[in-house]
């Protein structure tokens, strides 16, 4: 006769991220038959039953010697995987199993595998992830505007050394930047709440919204290494003012002379270009120097309408342009 098997491997991921450890399950179906002539054959392959797999941890890649527990029927085991990142569990009777993997510092991984037989059931790579605590902080606008939709994104180095009785040969290479899940958005009243690794450090937070100066803070690694769900990272309040600026002539928009005295405002600039064309051409700019809130400007040769052209840069590489007009009459 035919003894039809199924196995059937469940993985479900919680993508609940409201507390720092979280747990993954998977769930796949992967049928599967084989032959028995007798009772007595099926009882000869009935504890011949296998699980294997590999784990990974972010970041760390393979590691020798992440602990796997397996618990079921037959009681439980636990082996260590291998410098592959690779397990093994052999000898398994029937029945439902439940595979836990767990490393110090990262988000722990269930899998319930139910076995019906001497099937080799390969489970999906697992990857685990780093353990996350959260970060909150406040933008403001200048202006009064709201905030809404201000972007937030987070970089900073990762901590790439194995948790400790654990080997990682390919530790930090091929790196995927975990602070890439961590960019967010601002909401109506300001406030904003995401999620970095725990093994974080120098982390930096970036502010920015169109038409607005772009803003740093940092986070102190001590601010990281404390922090838990029950009290966040606090990022300092970030106030963010208009990518503005004007040009003043002091002696008027009329002038006899070309010499002139200029008065100059710009978002928090700390460089500013300069230069003057015919009306109706376009600005063009000398080399940058130092911002200057009031400096003198000689015109160039020729009466006639002017226009006085500055280009003003702050220390995020933003930059704003704005000019105004003069009539230069010598005679």
């Amino acid at each position: 006769m035919k003894l039809s098997k199924l196995i059937v491997l469940m993985v479900t991921l919680n993508a609940t991220v409201a507390c720092g450890k979280k747990t993954t399950e998977i769930i796949r179906e992967v049928p599967a038959t084989t032959s028995a002539t007798s009772s007595a054959a099926t009882s000869a392959v009935i504890d011949s039953g296998q699980i294997s797999g590999t784990v990974e941890l972010e970041a760390l890649g393979a590691c020798q010697g992440v602990s796997i527990t397996l618990s079921g029927p037959d009681q439980g085991q636990t082996v260590d995987t291998d410098d592959d990142g690779s397990f093994l569990f052999t000898g398994l009777v029937p029945g439902a199993y439940q595979l836990s993997v767990g490393a110090e510092g990262f988000d722990s991984a269930v899998a319930t595998v139910v076995n019906n037989g001497d099937q080799n059931v390969a489970l999906d790579p697992i990857v685990l992830l780093q353990e996350t605590i959260p970060v909150q902080g406040n933008v403001d606008l200048s202006d009064g505007e709201r905030p809404t939709g201000s972007s937030i994104e987070l970089d900073g180095d990762l901590d790439t050394t194995p948790p400790q009785g654990l080997t990682c040969p390919d530790a930090g290479l091929d790196l995927q930047n975990p602070f890439d899940r961590a960019d967010t958005t601002v909401r109506a009243d300001g406030g904003y709440q995401t999620r970095v690794p725990r093994r974080s450090r120098n982390v930096e937070v970036t502010v920015e919204r169109q038409g607005y100066t772009r803003e740093q803070r940092s986070i102190p690694d001590s601010d990281i290494e404390t922090a838990g769900d029950a009290e966040p990272a606090i990022v300092e309040t970030v106030t963010l003012l208009p990518l503005t600026g004007f040009v003043n002539i002091v002696e008027g928009a009329l002038v006899a002379n070309r010499n002139i005295n200029l008065q100059v405002s710009a978002f928090n600039a700390n460089q500013m270009g300069l230069g003057d064309v015919a009306s109706g051409d376009s600005c063009t700019y000398g080399p940058l120097q130092t911002f200057s809130a009031a400096l003198p400007w000689m015109l160039s040769a020729g009466d006639g309408d002017k226009t006085i052209c500055v280009t003003a840069l702050n220390a995020a590489g933003q930059q704003v342009s704005f000019e105004t007009t003069v009539e230069l009459d010598t005679i």
